[in-house]
């Protein structure tokens, strides 16, 4: 299985998917659920899943945010309030994993939702936070199968 762009793109990658979910969630008072769809509906989702250079790593979380969203030009004022980093909350850490994970997968963000749905990560924080990235990517790789 090939991973879905290159490693030099990772980090900034996972970042970017972790500032963008902790501020719809922490920020913007969306439901992890709703935004997560709302995400996987999007344009975005699909050049995320396919390693587009510019969705990756030339925008933030917080301009991805405002694509997946729609915002309007007053929804940006709330931009200004807010104050990175979020590394330390569970929707932050939840989209650092989602994002190595489909990296790592090489396939796209709807699969792996029909697969192990957003929520099962997220709660999966107080238990793995503190873990190697390849101790969660063998666990939800065992949720998986054992659901299946």
């Amino acid at each position: 299985m090939s991973n879905s762009y290159s490693k030099l793109y990772l980090n900034d990658a996972q970042r970017n998917m972790a500032c963008m979910i902790d501020a719809a969630v922490n920020e913007f008072g969306y439901k992890l659920r709703d935004f997560y769809d709302a995400f996987l509906d999007s344009r975005i989702c699909d050049l995320f899943s396919t390693g587009d250079s510019t969705t990756l790593v030339g925008k933030s979380g917080l301009e991805l945010l405002a694509e997946v969203m729609n915002f309007s030009d007053d929804d940006y004022d709330k931009f200004r309030e807010i104050r990175f980093p979020f590394m330390h909350r569970a929707e932050y850490w939840t989209g650092w994993v989602i994002a190595y994970y489909q990296w790592s997968r090489g396939t796209s963000f709807k699969e792996i939702d029909k697969e192990i749905p957003i929520e099962t990560i997220a709660d999966m924080y107080l238990s793995y936070n503190e873990r190697d990235i390849t101790i969660i990517v063998d666990h939800i790789n065992e949720l998986i199968h054992n659901k299946a």
